[in-house]
């Protein structure tokens, strides 16, 4: 009897032990497959928004400075109620 508890006991120690150390690899949510070219934004260059209510709103490029070898797009936000 006391050799079937050591028995048990030993198997359940050395399935624990496993858990404990297994190293499980964190698999990233998304991996993009493909890679996209940047689009050209120029002076003058609009976006126009439509919610779900039809009101619209359009957003336009007024200006482009460099900084710290990027680009800073300066950008106007046109309100109004298009139709």
């Amino acid at each position: 009897m006391n050799k079937f508890i050591f028995l048990i006991l030993s198997v359940c120690l050395v399935f624990l032990v496993h858990c404990a150390t297994e190293h499980k690899t964190i698999q990233p949510k998304f991996i993009p497959d493909e890679k996209c070219d940047v689009p050209i934004i120029n002076i003058g260059d609009s976006w126009r928004y439509r919610n779900d209510d039809k009101k619209e709103w359009e957003h336009r490029v007024k200006g482009i400075e460099d900084f710290k070898k990027t680009k800073i797009y300066i950008v106007e936000d046109v309100y109004g109620f298009y139709k």
